[in-house]
């Protein structure tokens, strides 16, 4: 048998057996399931094109020339749907479906106590464009290491009293803020080496605070008030 497509009969022209095979049966057969479909179409009786209807499964088959195959928009998704804090916009319920990344959708995390060294942040890198998962600990200004050497931690805090914070080895050490700078319990002494190197000025709206003796070895230019000790 071989399917022959479409044919306009004229009227009272006669239908054959070989009209009947050619073109009547490529309407859609029905089977109760596979086994039935095989059975009731031989291997020698499969032409390319052929359409079948499974009962059991209630999927609609076609012969791709070596085997029956689910139809192509054969499926069970009827529509992409974004959740309001997933972090994506778009979706649709037919046709092509496009999704956006939107971070507006996601949830406010300005109340969140970030964990630095378990939390997870998106990152791209940009010298092949691919996108890694990264603790927020992993990232600094210059190096991508300096707050994951040891317990180290640097904190800069909102308003003048609170300033910058100060944690070796989880033990704070020191505090920068509008009162000056702070060496705290466990935080040492100001110390400098005896020999400096350096060519600077002291400004005339400035004092300084040194360690004798000192040998200069640079050039230190007092424009305002220097005291050594």
């Amino acid at each position: 048998m071989a399917l022959s497509g479409y044919k306009e009969f004229a009227t009272g022209e006669v239908l054959t057996a070989s009209d009947v095979n050619s073109y009547l049966m490529q309407a859609v057969m029905v089977f109760a399931d596979s086994s039935a479909r095989d059975s009731g179409i031989p291997s020698a009786k499969r032409e390319e094109g052929q359409f079948v209807f499974l009962k059991d499964t209630n999927v609609l088959q076609f012969y791709n020339g070596s085997a029956f195959v689910d139809f192509l928009d054969a499926g069970d998704i009827t529509a992409v749907n974004t959740a309001s804090n997933s972090g994506l916009a778009g979706g649709a319920s037919s046709g092509a479906v496009s999704l956006v990344l939107d971070p507006s959708n996601l949830s406010d995390g300005s109340s969140v106590t970030v964990d630095t060294a378990n939390d997870l942040l998106i990152l791209e890198d940009v010298t092949d464009g691919t996108v890694y998962k990264v603790k927020p600990n992993q990232i600094a200004s210059g190096s991508a290491n300096a707050l994951v050497d040891g317990d180290s931690d640097f904190t800069i805090s909102d308003g003048l009293a609170n300033g910058i914070h100060y944690e070796l080895d989880n033990t704070d050490v020191a505090n920068w803020n509008n009162a000056g700078v702070q060496l705290l319990a466990d935080g040492g002494i100001f110390h400098n080496a005896l020999t400096q190197n350096q060519t600077y000025t002291v400004a005339s709206t400035a004092g300084a605070v040194a360690v004798g003796a000192l040998n200069v070895v640079g050039t230190i230019t007092v424009a305002g008030n220097m005291v050594v000790l």
